[in-house]
């Protein structure tokens, strides 16, 4: 995985295209995950710019527990639930359960202090969709694809201030 998204993120191509593919490994490498989205954050207001996302076949719901998008966006620290229905209530957001969502992993985009984005990937169906060796894994890759991100976004402001 650490060689593929190295190699994908070094080729120059459309940022959206690269995370695309990056999703496609991360289901390539976490078979039992239902959903993946990589967050695109505005680094300097926080708010939710785009979100790229993937999930199987026969899933249909989009929707991911928004409490642990904030969570992670203000303690900028990976958040990780392998089985919502063993763990204690207390550590257990409420959207998970009303999203039946079975586990959870979470991972933030950070460069240079500036949270990028977020790595966002959850299993509806079954729990212990990954372990903690995989957040461990998905952590490796988050800073390379936070400084491609920034990048990205870099190249478009020049672009732009360029006028085109």
């Amino acid at each position: 995985l650490m060689l593929k998204i190295s190699d994908l993120l070094i080729r120059s191509k459309d940022i959206r295209e690269t995370l695309k593919e990056i999703l496609d490994c991360v289901f390539d490498l976490l078979v039992r995950i239902d959903r993946a989205a990589i967050i695109l954050l505005d680094p300097e207001k926080g708010w939710i710019k785009e979100v790229i996302h993937r999930r199987r076949e026969g899933v249909e719901d989009l929707r991911f527990s928004t409490e642990i998008l904030e969570h992670v966006m203000r303690l900028k620290e990976a958040f990780m639930v392998s089985d919502a229905e063993t763990a204690a209530e207390e550590d257990i957001p409420d959207t998970l359960k009303l999203l039946h969502i079975k586990s959870v992993m979470c991972i933030p985009l950070i460069n240079r202090g500036k949270l990028n984005g977020l790595l966002y990937v959850d299993s509806i169906k079954k729990p212990y969709g990954f372990r903690g060796e995989d957040l461990h894994l998905l952590s490796a890759v988050s800073s390379p694809m936070a400084i491609a991100i920034e990048n990205a976004l870099l190249q478009t402001g020049v672009r732009d201030m360029e006028g085109g």
